[in-house]
């Protein structure tokens, strides 16, 4: 039998200690699934979009009350400064796309004030996802990314949890099998989740570089120099 979570709308505000422990769960796959949906659909500023393919989503829970809902799904496929700081050829990046994961949505509940909440959950999700993701997908993710609307947020919650941030995005998002300019740059940040995998992709990068390069008749003119998807600038930007 699902479990029932209850919903309330009464003021929480204080000190992150005072509210312990917090319960996260992962309602993927579950009847809870429906009450996540409600509150980004009424909630979070972007609203709800159906994820389609890899995700898995979080309700935050204090006293069996929802104060917040998080959700990972898969990477977006084109984000110049990402793939500038990987390093990664086009080839590598097809293959291993599948291991970056995007929190595409945060959502704090708007009665909900407690310090230092943000910074907190996003470390903790951060520690349940590289179990959850392997038991659901068979993959252990070695990176984390999401896009932040500089206009509306400062990233200061990221920034506080230890994400870096590399840079804007150019401002393009897919759609259908097309990216078209809709000019709304957002921030990018990343989490390393395995830095040893991380290096391991970048020291295959520069071996791969330092091949030679054995031009034909048919390819001299046109040189050989691999197609570098991190300066097309686009980026898709579903956060």
């Amino acid at each position: 039998m699902e479990r029932k979570i209850e919903i309330s709308t009464e003021a929480i505000e204080g000190k992150l200690h005072e509210y312990q422990p917090l319960e996260i769960v992962n309602v993927s796959r579950t009847a809870n699934e429906f009450l996540w949906d409600e509150l980004i659909r009424k909630y979070h500023y972007l609203g709800y979009e159906k994820m389609i393919g890899q995700r898995i989503k979080y309700l935050v829970l204090y006293l069996n009350t929802p104060i917040a809902a998080l959700s990972y799904n898969r990477a977006s496929l084109r984000v110049g400064v990402r793939d500038t700081f990987i390093g990664w050829t086009e080839e590598q990046k097809q293959s291993r796309l599948h291991e970056v994961v995007n929190n595409n949505r945060f959502l704090i509940l708007p009665w909900v004030k407690i310090k230092n909440l943000a910074s907190h959950l996003l470390s903790r999700t951060l520690r349940l996802l590289q179990k959850d993701w392997q038991e659901l997908y068979n993959t252990v993710p070695f990176m984390a990314e999401t896009f932040v609307d500089c206009e509306k947020y400062k990233g200061t919650c990221y920034l506080a949890a230890n994400w870096k941030y590399l840079g804007m995005t150019k401002g393009y998002g897919k759609i259908g099998h097309s990216f078209v300019y809709h000019g709304n740059r957002k921030g990018v940040y990343i989490y390393i989740l395995q830095s040893k995998v991380l290096k391991s992709i970048q020291t295959e990068t520069k071996r791969i570089q330092a091949e030679p390069c054995h031009r034909t008749l048919k390819t001299v003119n046109k040189g050989c120099a691999e197609y570098d998807a991190s300066q097309t600038g686009l980026e898709s930007n579903n956060t």
